[in-house]
Formats: structure tokens, sequence, C-alpha cells
């Protein structure tokens, strides 16, 4: 039925929305891992210098 065919339709533009926000966390959720990364080898660096090694 054509109300079938409209309620898929918005369906898929409220999906494709979500998406599109899920994808922009995933994205900036990376960028903040990869910045605790190098700071955890940043500390790292720190504590073997601190150790004498």
């Amino acid at each position: 039925s054509k109300n079938k065919a409209e309620n898929a339709k918005w369906r898929r533009k409220e999906l494709a929305a979500e998406l599109g926000e899920l994808t922009f966390k995933r994205v900036k959720l990376t960028k903040e891992l990869n910045e605790n990364a190098q700071r955890s080898n940043e500390i790292g660096d720190e504590m073997e210098k601190f150790n004498g090694k």
C-alpha cells in the first residue's frame, strides 16, 4: 500500500540520520582513543627515563 511505502521511506531517512550521528561519534571517539594512546606512550617514555632505562 501507499502508506507502507511512505512509512518505509521515512524510516530509511531516520536510519540514515542515525547512522550519520553514530559515524560522527565514532570518528570523535577514535580521535580521543588515538590521543589517549599517544599520551600513554609519552607517559611510558617519561617513566623509562625516570627509571634510568
